[in-house]
This record gives structure tokens, sequence and C-alpha cells, in this order.
């Protein structure tokens, strides 16, 4: 959407202050070959 141009999106800021990993949807470039088991352990 318009407003996920400027800032996260709804959902995404709810999820992140409840502690909900997610993947974001433009994701950084060394993240283009990582695998989804590589994603989740990886996680903080």
């Amino acid at each position: 959407a318009v407003g996920d141009a400027f800032n996260e999106g709804l959902y995404e800021e709810q999820a992140r202050l409840r502690g909900i990993p997610l993947l974001e949807s433009r994701p950084k470039y060394f993240m283009r070959k990582m695998t989804a088991k590589e994603a989740c352990s990886s996680q903080k």
C-alpha cells in the first residue's frame, strides 16, 4: 500500500511489538539466496 512506502505497515509494527518474527517484504541483498532454515536459525 502507499503508506508502506513511508513507514512499516500496521501488521508489521504489531508483529514487531509482540516479538513475532516476520520476513521483510523487500529482503536485503544478502538474503536473496537464504533458505528458510537459515532464516529461522538466525533469529535474535
